[in-house]
């Protein structure tokens, strides 16, 4: 048990210290691999911690608030950029010339 709750901690801090520089990729990684490590905690958790393992995971999720923050960033930095594409789109579709493909032009000879 204490070897997961250190591996937690060691992947927890190693993000956090480099947090402003995590890419999205970074941070997804970082939340599948501390995911698998809170799945195998889990089944300790209800037989029992004692106060020092629980005052650890404890300390451990203080972290959470920053990380938090860091990917609520770059959800808003992503969707700005896809709002900026959809109105290139848009600004590019009303300079478009359309024309009807189906018309004739009838040249009457006198």
């Amino acid at each position: 048990m204490d070897e997961l709750i250190s591996a937690l901690d060691k992947v927890t801090v190693e993000m956090v210290s480099r947090i402003h520089e995590a890419s999205y990729e970074d941070l997804e990684k970082f939340v599948d691999e501390r995911g698998l490590i809170v799945d195998q905690i889990i089944p300790y958790i209800d037989n029992g911690l004692d106060k020092r393992q629980q005052a650890e995971i404890n300390r451990i999720f203080t972290h959470d608030e920053v990380l938090r923050e860091r990917m609520q960033q770059l959800r808003d930095e992503a969707l700005l950029k896809i709002k900026q594409i959809n109105q290139a789109k848009l600004q590019k579709k009303s300079y478009e010339y359309y024309t009807v493909t189906d018309s004739y032009f009838i040249d009457k000879k006198n």
